[in-house]
């Protein structure tokens, strides 16, 4: 599983791990993480989940989104 996550995500990590085997957390507010390209070809991702707790999706994260 992949989880794009902002600060809301930070408490349910121990939550998703004791259902899942593999969990990737990515924060694309921060410029050193993986590109959604990259990180979805080097691993076997089943799901993607997006945590945010606003309202409307951040400019970080359509950013992230847009594979070139």
């Amino acid at each position: 599983m992949l989880i794009l996550k902002d600060s809301y995500e930070c408490c349910m990590t121990d939550y998703f791990s004791e259902m899942f085997t593999e969990i990737d957390v990515v924060d694309p507010r921060y410029a050193n993480c993986p590109s959604f390209e990259e990180i979805t070809s080097a691993r076997d991702i089943d799901l993607v989940l997006m945590l945010y707790h606003s309202n409307n999706i951040s400019q970080e994260l359509i950013q992230y989104l847009k594979v070139e």
